[in-house]
């Protein structure tokens, strides 16, 4: 039984498109997984940060779409790219265990001194919910007094963003612990 399994381009949706199909063949090995990556809406749009996006689902509604066009039997992403709203149109099948969840905080050496000296620091973060958590948390949890911290929004895959944090302006970036996990481990 062949099955086509859709997942976006990037290096890490394609990791965690693997990690499923290799799932799936382990589980029963008459099934053969075919690949077929794509670009989402929200990889074309680099420039909005992803809150202000009018459009749902960015990560997820071109994969949905072509799912119910028959053009593949299953599509992978992240919890974290579904929207909230579901319309009964598709269902979640299944889940692979879930990966660490936290976050860590990726400091430019160069950029430390200056930082603590002047007690301001500029993170980049392409969540909201990190800016907000972690706003009180980093004022006391640093080992300089930082009065100071601004969250600047940051969009790209991992690798993207861990570039975007060597131009000028950045001294660190937030990201996803699971994603560097699994980039490192593949």
């Amino acid at each position: 039984m062949r099955l086509v399994l859709a997942a976006r381009r990037s290096e890490l949706a394609r990791i965690q498109a693997f990690q499923v199909g290799h799932a799936l063949e382990k589980i029963n090995p008459q099934v053969k997984i075919e690949y077929s990556f794509h670009e989402s809406l929200g990889d074309r749009n680099q420039n909005d940060p992803l809150w202000q996006m009018p459009e749902k689902g960015v990560f997820t509604q071109d994969l949905r779409a072509g799912l119910l066009a028959g053009r593949y039997d299953l599509a992978v992403h992240s919890w974290k790219d579904l929207a909230i709203e579901d319309d009964g149109t598709t269902e979640i099948a299944a889940t692979l265990p879930r990966a660490d969840m936290r976050d860590l905080l990726l400091m430019r050496a160069d950029r430390w001194p200056e930082a603590s000296r002047r007690g301001r620091l500029t993170i980049l973060t392409s969540s909201p919910r990190r800016s907000f958590n972690l706003d009180s948390f980093l004022s006391y949890a640093l080992p300089a007094t930082i009065e100071e911290l601004i969250f600047e929004p940051v969009r790209g895959n991992v690798q993207t963003r861990v570039r975007k944090m060597w131009q000028p302006g950045a001294d660190g970036l937030i990201v996803a612990k699971a994603a560097i996990d699994r980039l490192l481990e593949a």
